[in-house]
Formats: structure tokens, sequence, C-alpha cells
């Protein structure tokens, strides 16, 4: 969970992450995260193995084993979603880039036959999005008219 200040919060494997009296989440542990001490987080996403995560400083990947690695992207990205091995951002300036290792289904945006990105590629849209969300194998983009894109394996989305 990210509170509205921008700290980053996670609760203990196997619990449920309460703010009551019962369970309260602490900050990320210093192992896990040496290189995110500090940081304002804007968003933060999964994508089945690694936690993607934004933040002022830039566009992160923290592994389970803890070592966090940044994502070489020439765009900071403010809004970002995954799917099973995909994940898809949106810049501050209202461009969507994809990366990951499953876009067999064209989940990636780029069509089919592009089905491995190891750093954030832009999709070629020549609108300003403002909001995203990806399913297992699909996403689905909404542009600054309110109008919805969807790509990958669409059939998923019912």
């Amino acid at each position: 969970m990210i509170a509205w200040y921008g700290i980053l919060y996670v609760s203990k494997c196997g619990e449920k992450p309460q703010l009551h009296d019962e369970i309260v989440p602490t900050p990320l542990s210093l192992q896990q995260c040496d290189g995110l001490l500090g940081q304002k987080f804007f968003s933060i996403s999964n994508d089945g193995e690694n936690i993607i995560v934004c933040c002022k400083g830039g566009n992160f990947t923290l592994y389970p084993d803890g070592k966090v690695e940044q994502i070489d992207s020439d765009h900071l990205l403010a809004n970002i979603s995954s799917g099973d091995g995909f994940s898809v951002g949106i810049s501050d300036s209202g461009q969507l880039y994809s990366w990951g290792w499953r876009g067999e289904t064209g989940q990636l945006g780029h069509g089919a036959h592009l089905k491995k990105v190891f750093k954030p590629l832009e999709i070629n849209f020549k609108n300003t999005f403002t909001a995203l969300q990806c399913g297992k194998a699909f996403t689905v983009a909404l542009d600054e008219t309110g109008r919805a894109y969807a790509w990958g394996e669409v059939s998923q989305a019912d």
C-alpha cells in the first residue's frame, strides 16, 4: 500500500494488511530497499514475480530476493499496471510505455510479433492517456477524452 504522503508500506508475509489495532503495515525494510529509502512513491504493481514501483527517483523493480534494480528508461512513469510477466506505464506527459517477457498475445501493445521488451518502449498512440489497467494477458487504457482502448487477449476482459 502507498500512504497518501507517498511512503511504501508492506505487511508481513501471510498477514492481511490493516490499519486497525491488530496489524499495522510497516515501512518496507532496509534490507529490501536500500536504494529506495526516502523516495516518494507514485504507483506500485506486481507482474506475478516482481514488484514494480514508480517514484520521484525513477522506476524500479524489486525482486523476491530483495535486489532493487532501476528500470532503464528515459521517461519517468507516473502510473503503472502489470499483468502476467509484463508491465505498462503512463509517462507524466500521458504517453504509454510497455515492457516484459510475456507478449505472446499482443499485451505489450506492439503486436504479437514482439514478445519480449527489456526496457520501456513507447506504444504507438498519438493520444494522451490518463489511466490504465492490465489483466493477465491484456491491457485497457483510457485517453483524456474518456475513450477506452484494449489490446492483448481481450477475451479475458469479460
